[in-house]
């Protein structure tokens, strides 16, 4: 918790900073509370995440019912969301029921194996290539830190719609001239 508050107090330092200063230009400085905000919320995320981890490696009762046995501590993870890149640790355990090995904090924050892309991002970069090029909506919804290729991936991996989309029924032909 006082993490937390070390990176909001840092925020409000930032804030009062830019207070003194004056605004002269708004565009500029709406610009700079929005990275500002973004980061704040990114350190928040990533305090939360850290202090998640630990809480699950201290909660040896807990881990024990669970059959999770320490295997390594603190493997680097990042994670591409809608603040930007998301840095964390997490510990990687042995479960004895079946003789995995797992990450269980990967589970609680409901992240994929192996994904470098939030679901969100995810969601947007498909919904966005609909309308534009890969590269196009690869820049727009990400700034460009994905690849077009990472896009076209994205949509091949996304499921089948149940519905399909209504149009007008095409016409059936009598005789085909050719």
């Amino acid at each position: 918790m006082n993490k937390i508050i070390q990176h909001v107090k840092e925020f409000l330092d930032k804030i009062y900073l830019i207070k003194l200063e004056g605004i002269t230009d708004l565009d500029a400085t709406a610009s700079v509370l929005t990275e500002d905000s973004k980061e704040l919320s990114r350190k928040i995320l990533q305090t939360i995440i850290d202090e998640m981890n630990v809480s699950l490696r201290e909660d040896k009762v807990s881990r024990k019912e669970m059959g999770l046995v320490l295997h390594e501590k603190d493997r680097e993870r990042k994670l591409l969301t809608e603040l930007g890149e998301i840095e964390f640790s997490r510990d990687y355990y042995y479960r004895k029921e079946d003789g995995r090995y797992e990450y269980p904090l990967d589970k609680i924050l409901s992240i994929e194996p192996r994904a470098r892309i939030g679901e969100t991002i995810c969601a947007k970069l498909v919904t966005k290539a609909t309308e534009e090029s890969y590269g196009k909506s690869a820049a727009e919804v990400t700034g460009g830190v994905v690849s077009r290729q990472t896009v076209r991936n994205k949509i091949l991996e996304a499921p089948v719609l149940e519905k399909q989309p209504e149009g007008r029924e095409k016409r059936q032909v009598r005789v085909l001239d050719v």
